[in-house]
Order: C-alpha cells, then sequence, then structure tokens
C-alpha cells in the first residue's frame, strides 16, 4: 500500500494521478469560496496505487466542493459547474460541483429525511 503518513505524502500521491494533479497545479483558478477537491477521487487514486494500477483507473469524476452561504441558488451551483468543466474541458473526466451550504435544500427529497444546514465545508451538523 501506498505510505501516507503526512498531508505532504497525501499532495504527491495525488499528483502522480494527471487529472487531478492539473486540477490541483490549476485550484486558483477555481476561484469558488472554501473550495476544496473532495470524495471518490482522492480514495480510488490511493487505492490505485496501492495495488499497482494507474493512478487515474477507474475514476468516473471529480468532486469539487464550496461553500457559499450567500448564493443558495440552484442556478449558480450548475453556472459554476460549467465554468470549471470548461476549464478543466481537456481532461477526460467529468467534474461534479456542488454548493455545501445548500445541500439542505435537496437532502429531504433524495434521501427521506431532512437535515439543518451546513455551517461550513468542514463542520456539518447532527441532524
Amino acid at each position: 500500500m501506498v505510505g501516507l503518513k503526512t498531508q505532504n505524502d497525501l499532495e504527491i500521491a495525488l499528483r502522480q494521478n494527471k487529472w487531478l494533479g492539473e486540477i490541483l497545479e490549476r485550484f486558483e483558478e477555481v476561484t469558488l469560496p472554501d473550495s476544496w477537491l473532495v470524495a471518490g477521487c482522492i480514495a480510488q487514486t490511493i487505492w490505485n496505487l496501492g495495488y499497482g494500477q494507474p493512478a487515474e483507473f477507474g475514476l468516473k469524476d471529480v468532486d469539487v466542493i464550496y461553500f457559499d452561504e450567500q448564493d443558495l441558488s440552484f442556478e449558480a451551483e450548475v453556472s459554476h459547474e460549467r465554468r470549471l468543466r470548461d476549464l478543466f474541458r481537456h481532461l477526460p473526466i467529468k467534474l461534479d460541483v456542488k454548493n455545501e451550504a445548500r445541500v439542505h435544500l435537496w437532502y429531504e427529497e433524495r434521501f427521506g429525511y431532512a437535515i439543518k444546514p451546513y455551517s461550513s465545508v468542514t463542520t456539518h451538523p447532527v441532524s
């Protein structure tokens, strides 16, 4: 397995994935408040490296989250996703862009119960 002891180790591993590496290299161009590269693309890259697969193997999408409680509109989220997909259009991977500040607006319909609004990307309330 890949030995990850520090944040730097994680970044070095993720940069072995040429798609994630480019996104990380150009992350200042994302220009979304409190934005993060998250989820399965990270886990899959580490798993792939640990088992001798190409770093990009099996990746279907890249998740970018951000937190903007000033604009909770679906239209703003779609506009940001469109802009980032255009920015990275040459990469053979789909980008999913979500505003974590608006999760509570759709969560109940999708999962069957309501949740309180998140207060940040890193702090989610217990329902």
